[in-house]
């Protein structure tokens, strides 16, 4: 990282103190992407994609801490694996933190496969493309956008994939999205809410429901939670479960 990059990020980090300062205005160009089989080449039907604009700050220059979500969006890839978010904004947004120059965190869950967690960091961004070149500013875009997203096939059984992948991807992805950095999250992502509940019931119908019962769940985590949730204006998950059943 060049000296005048580092100075950059430098300014953005400080300007990232909660006490900060005024509402900032952001928005995002739309993102079109593929997502295949990496043995195969063939199109992944049905995984699940989530998008997320975080705000960072605090911690530090070299780990900054998530803050909250300026935006976050949630799709399902078609039966061409293709997906596909809407340009958004301009919004403000008047919370902790800033955008920095990793955003957006892109998430794939499929069941079988690794979780996909990509971005426009050095370390995220598709290999062909230079990480220093997607937009920083008020305008924000993907480096992903318009690219194929190779996903590799988990190596083991279904039984392992559920312990080592769905298990983090509920506990270590959505929960402390939840839980910590932006609370009121979970009303955005109710298809996400949904199909991770629905996998946990794939589960319990192939191990039984004794093996699914020590499985995390999204849901139950929200329902037990439900005043804090309440308490911090976000709406009560118990009443919105409630009434998805009617």
């Amino acid at each position: 990282m060049n000296g005048e990059r580092l100075l950059r990020v430098a300014v953005m980090a400080l300007s990232a103190l909660p006490a900060a300062c005024a509402a900032r205005e952001y928005a995002a160009e739309p993102i079109d992407a593929l997502v295949v089989d990496a043995g195969s080449g063939q199109p992944v039907a049905g995984a699940l994609v989530i998008a997320r604009w975080v705000a960072k700050g605090e911690g530090g220059l070299h780990a900054p801490r998530d803050l909250g979500s300026v935006e976050v969006l949630e799709t399902v890839t078609g039966n061409d694996g293709r997906f596909h978010f809407a340009g958004w904004g301009p919004k403000a947004y008047d919370g902790p933190g800033v955008l920095l120059e990793d955003d957006p965190l892109i998430l794939v869950y499929k069941r079988g496969y690794e979780i996909a967690r990509l971005g426009n960091s050095q370390y995220g961004a598709p290999p062909a493309k230079d990480f220093r070149t997607h937009k920083t500013g008020p305008v924000r875009s993907s480096l992903w956008n318009g690219e194929t997203i190779s996903l590799k096939q988990f190596a083991g059984s279904e039984s392992d994939f559920f312990r080592k992948a769905y298990e983090p991807f509920v506990t270590g992805y959505l929960w402390p999205m939840f839980a910590e950095s932006t609370p009121c999250d979970w009303k955005k992502l109710p298809r996400t809410v949904a199909y991770v509940e629905s996998e946990k019931k794939a589960f319990a119908a192939r191990e039984g429901d004794a093996a699914a019962h020590t499985l995390a769940s999204i849901r139950d985590r929200l329902v037990m939670n439900d005043p804090n949730f309440v308490k911090k204006g976000c709406g009560s998950p118990r009443e919105y479960f409630r009434e998805q059943r009617q």
